[in-house]
């Protein structure tokens, strides 16, 4: 295990979890942040979804390129890592790992872990909690 890898949950902890009032957090990010396409960059030309079914962020991922553009509200994904192709060297968080949450313009692929370049999406805190007492 790469030393980054230790400092990930402390690190969420103290920059994000705290600061929403999350207590305690086992794992990093997960429902309730969002990512959704930029508007201001025109969509996402392509998103690289994993093939293995079901994904698993304990490796083994065959990723192919699905061609876009998505736009938004083409796609909703719950934002669960980040990733980087070589862990060991120089990290630049390029990726984000998500879950694709939906996806109609390819139905198959909801429930599968996809990489996101960062630069190509927001990510949305939305308090789970809030939203279900409020319905």
């Amino acid at each position: 295990m790469y030393a980054f890898r230790k400092l990930q949950l402390p690190l969420f902890e103290a920059l994000v979890a705290h600061p929403l009032g999350l207590e305690h957090p086992t794992e990093l990010f997960g429902p309730g942040f969002e990512v959704v396409p930029d508007r201001t960059n025109g969509g996402i030309s392509s998103l690289l979804v994993n093939t293995v079914v079901p994904s698993s962020l304990q490796g083994g991922a065959v990723y192919e390129q699905v061609a876009g553009p998505f736009g938004e509200g083409a796609f909703r994904a719950t934002l669960l890592e980040f990733f980087d192709w070589f862990p060991l060297s120089y990290i630049n968080f390029q990726y984000y790992v998500v879950r694709i949450d939906y996806f109609p313009a390819h139905p198959t692929k909801v429930g599968q872990h996809a990489l996101i370049e960062t630069q190509l999406v927001r990510v949305f805190w939305r308090d789970e909690s809030k939203i279900e007492a409020a319905e």
